[in-house]
This record gives structure tokens, sequence and C-alpha cells, in this order.
């Protein structure tokens, strides 16, 4: 009798933990993609007046195109969604560079749209002070940066597109990558 009642409840849970015949499986309601951040490195793109910028290997730089006294540098990553950082060089001398600080500091503080961001600041040994602004939510451009020298401000803002109902979080690897490449940039000035 105990053998008989033994038998009938392993038969029970083997038809419990057989799903009961159902052979179909339940799809996951969402996925995420998986992201491919690219490696460390770097090639030099050289500027029509001498300057070299620094840009990710698998980067690609789509077209430098004249802007009045600007020189415009877009530099898309395939593997991040097509993630553009939007660059611009701009001549300056003494009595024009602080008018073209003030405006690009300006546009850094309206990207962010109040959110809270972080700030790296750093001098390079050619003599330009830097700044990376970084900000973790909310934002399509999440990284910015301005280089400023005696002869030169070097500016730029990553833009992601983003769907409606993003989290941030996801932003992250794309935004670590992109800060790592902006700090590499500067510094090679």
């Amino acid at each position: 009798m105990k053998i008989s009642k033994y038998i009938c409840l392993v038969a029970l849970t083997a038809a419990a933990c057989n799903g009961a015949g159902n052979e179909s499986a339940t799809p996951r309601p969402r996925a995420y993609h998986r992201i491919e951040i690219p490696a460390a490195e770097y090639d030099t793109l050289l500027l029509g007046d001498g300057l070299k910028l620094v840009t990710n290997s698998a980067a690609r730089t789509l077209e430098k195109r004249p802007d009045g006294p600007s020189t415009w540098v877009d530099i898309v990553y395939p593997t991040l969604g097509n993630a553009t950082l939007y660059c611009s060089v701009t001549p300056v001398t003494p009595s024009s560079v602080s008018g073209v600080v003030e405006n690009r500091l300006e546009r850094m503080a309206l990207n962010s749209g109040g959110f809270k961001s972080d700030l790296m600041e750093f001098s390079t040994p050619a003599g330009y002070d830097c700044r990376i602004l970084v900000t973790g939510s909310g934002t399509a451009t999440p990284v910015q940066f301005i280089g400023v020298s005696e002869k030169n401000v070097i500016s730029g803002a990553l833009m992601v597109n983003v769907a409606d109902g993003f989290r941030p979080d996801s932003l992250a690897p794309v935004v670590d990558c992109v800060t790592r490449d902006v700090e590499t940039l500067l510094r090679s000035l």
C-alpha cells in the first residue's frame, strides 16, 4: 500500500513538472538588443587648418562642412544605434573667444534640460581648457564638451535617437563609451 502511494505521488509530480503536455514556449513580452561597445582604438582626422582630431576607429566621419568660420565634423557610431557626435571647431581671437565660449556654455546648459549632470574639467599640455558634461537622464544629448585655446574653440554634443519612454539606464553603455572617446579626443589636442 505504501509503495503504490509513493508511485502515485511520483507520477503526479512528474506530470506536473512536464507542463501537462504543453509543448509550446511562452514568448517574452519584450527583448533588448545587445549593444556592441567599440574598442578603445583610435584614428587621427586631419582638418584643413592642421588641427588633428582623434576619433574612435569604429566610428564613421560623415562629413566636414564649413559653416561660416566653423568647421563641422559629424562622428557616427554605427554599433551604438547611429548615435552621432556633432563637433564644431571655431577659430577665435582674444577679442572673440569669450563670446564663442559663452554661447557654447549656454547651449550646454539648455541641452542638459536642468537634469543633474556631472562635469569633468582638465587642461591639456597644448593649452586647451576642457569640460565634459555628462547628463545622466532625460535628454537626447547626454554627453557635451568644450575645449578652449587661444586659437580654437572645439565643442560638441552626442545626439542619440531615443524612443518615447526610454529608460536612461539603457543608454549608460553608450554614454560611457562616448565619454571615453570625447576625453581621448580632447586630451590629444
